[in-house]
């Protein structure tokens, strides 16, 4: 770890380096030309922090774009695999119907709803980390 004075534009300021790669602090630099503006961007930074913090503690919170219901879906074919009789049938297509979420989702948004899902399935195939 180092501590420096180095310029910043023509302000001088005093700079904290850390060396290690893994670390809990960042330091951000605001500019602006009046007080106003930088307290409007320290506002904006601060917000943006603290709802990352929220998002990311808070285990209630679920991802979008069908995400959910793409891992629904994955995880019930897996147990309709598992299940033996006719359950199984009612399990795969109750799974199918969930798989209807990210292409709706593609069309109303102008995607080609096919290659939408089929990269978004292939996103989703390795650890589910919302879950």
């Amino acid at each position: 770890s180092s501590v420096s004075l180095e310029e910043v534009g023509d302000t001088t300021v005093v700079v904290f380096k850390q060396d290690r790669d893994e670390t809990a602090m960042s330091t951000i630099i605001i500019r602006g030309s009046t007080d106003n503006i930088m307290d409007d961007i320290e506002r904006a930074i601060d917000d943006g922090v603290n709802s990352v913090k929220v998002l990311t503690r808070d285990q209630r919170c679920l991802p979008g774009a069908a995400a959910t219901e793409i891992e629904l879906a994955k995880q019930l074919m897996i147990f309709g695999e598992q299940t033996s009789g006719m359950e199984q049938y009612a399990i795969k297509k109750f799974a199918e119907a969930f798989e209807i979420f990210p292409k709706v989702l593609a069309e109303n948004t102008g995607l080609k709803s096919k290659r939408s899902s089929s990269e978004h399935v292939q996103r989703s195939s390795g650890q589910c980390y919302w879950c």
